[in-house]
Formats: C-alpha cells, sequence, structure tokens
C-alpha cells in the first residue's frame, strides 16, 4: 500500500502515519518529492485495515497496489 500525503502536510503528519504503521508490525519507507511525501507500506494488509489510515491528519489518499485473487482475475 502506499500512503500519498497532502502538499502541505508536516513532518508532525507524516511520522505521525509510520508510528501508527510500525506500531502495527509493519514498516514504513517515506519518499519525499518536491511537492508531497508518500508513505510505502510493508507487511499484512489485513493490519493495515483496521488502522484507518484515511482519516490521519494530512493524509490524501491511501492506495492498495497488489491487487487480492490474481491467478482468477481476468487481468492475468
Amino acid at each position: 500500500m502506499v500512503v500519498v500525503m497532502a502538499p502541505g502536510a508536516t513532518e508532525d503528519q507524516i511520522e505521525g502515519v509510520v508510528a501508527r504503521v510500525t506500531d502495527a508490525g509493519g514498516e514504513a519507507f517515506v519518499s519525499r518529492g518536491d511537492e508531497r511525501a508518500i508513505v510505502g507500506l510493508i507487511g499484512d494488509l489485513d493490519r493495515f485495515h483496521g488502522l484507518n489510515l484515511r482519516a490521519l491528519p494530512g493524509v490524501q489518499e491511501v492506495v492498495r497496489i497488489s491487487t487480492p485473487f490474481k491467478l482468477v482475475s481476468r487481468q492475468h
């Protein structure tokens, strides 16, 4: 999963997302760009769904990268 932070997100807001993910047993990697930052999440997706990351301050969007049921989907 990738958490896209809002363009005006502060360091405290980014660290809040990282802290919530690490408390749930996952890993978070922050990539900072010119206008915004993204937080990449590594770990069990079921743990991340209960965190309600979209409601945290400074979060613009949460995007799931991997697709469930890859072997039975029409895309693959």
